[in-house]
């Protein structure tokens, strides 16, 4: 077994989001989802905003700081990346690049 066979999570961002507003739905007073994004990549743009790109193109903002670590270990190809959204941007909390997860969150 791999260890990406072990940890589920949505294979595009608009499946996850999906998810996100079935939850809403049940629990309105809901504010923080926890997620795992399969095969996305992650993005600076001109302006220094960072973001997640899924396979599909479709993008999620990250919350404000500077992710050079996250793109160092991802090498700039697709991986799962845990986090939490809070329906402006996802906090980045570990990745799962090379076959290791790595956490991320305490460093920030």
């Amino acid at each position: 077994i791999r260890i990406t066979d072990l940890i589920p999570g949505a294979e595009s961002i608009g499946i996850y989001l999906r998810e996100v507003t079935v939850a809403m739905a049940r629990q309105p007073w809901l504010d923080r989802f926890g997620c795992v994004l399969r095969g996305v990549t992650l993005l600076r743009t001109e302006d220094g905003l960072w973001w997640v790109r899924d396979r599909e193109g479709c993008v999620l903002p990250l919350s404000m700081g500077d992710y050079w670590d996250l793109l160092a270990v991802s090498g700039g190809s697709p991986v799962d990346l845990a986090g939490e959204w809070n329906g402006d941007a996802l906090l980045p909390l570990g990745v799962l690049a090379n076959g290791a997860y790595r956490s991320i969150g305490e460093q920030r």
